[in-house]
Order: C-alpha cells, then structure tokens, then sequence
C-alpha cells in the first residue's frame, strides 16, 4: 500500500480492493510521511483514518508524528538560538544528544558531541 523511495517527492500511497487498510497500514503510511518531513500531511491521514475509514488508532500511529515534532522543534529552537548569537552551552548540547538519542538518532547525536568538542564547550561547562 505505501511505496517509499528516498526522495521526498517519491510517496505514494496507492489503495487496492485486494488489500483493505488496518491500522498497521496506516500506521505505515503515517510513518512514511513523518520520514520524509510530511508531518502535517501524516496528521491528516491519521484524522482520515478514524473520520473515513472508521480504523481505531493506537499508540503506533502517534509515535512516529510525535517524534518528528520533537525532533523538528528541538532543532528549529537551537537553530533560533544560533541566529540570535546565543553561544550554546554543555546544558544546550546535553539537551539535544539527549533527544535525538530517545529516539535511536546516533547521528545526530555524534554530530552534536563533535560540534560540542569542536566548540571546546566541556562537560564541566566552561569553555576550554
């Protein structure tokens, strides 16, 4: 039912008679959305899902909108922080490796100690 590809562009999401959508569908579908950035289309769908179809949500399908919320406000307001001149601290940088390692982003975690380090900000919270 959801064909994924790597560009953002590249969702579809096609419907079938041989395959009827169940929460797992949609779940996916909710999924695929969040993965390319489309969260407020994700929003509509899960709102689709319960007015149009009449398939109960479950926790699921609200895991994957809420961590691409988390993720994108979190790194909108450090982003904010850095165009108002405001040097980012160790609590700053804590923060962040904290949250996106909720969430399984390793990447992003090590790209947060790296700038950390190579901002010389240490974990005592002076700058060295």
């Amino acid at each position: 039912m959801l064909v994924r590809c790597a560009r953002k562009s590249s969702v579809v999401v096609a419907t079938e008679k041989r395959h009827p959508w169940s929460e797992i569908s949609f779940a996916t579908v909710v999924n695929g959305f969040c993965e390319v950035g489309e969260t407020g289309v994700a929003l509509k769908q899960l709102k689709k899902m319960d007015d149009d179809k009449g398939i109960k949500s479950f926790v699921g399908c609200f895991n994957p909108i809420m961590d691409r919320l988390c993720k994108d406000e979190a790194l909108s307001l450090f982003q904010d922080t850095i165009n108002f001149g405001v040097v980012p601290n160790v609590v700053t940088y804590t923060s962040l490796v904290y949250e996106v390692c909720e969430f399984g982003r390793w990447g992003e975690a090590k790209r947060f100690l790296i700038d950390m380090l190579d901002a010389r900000i240490l974990r005592d919270g002076s700058n060295g």
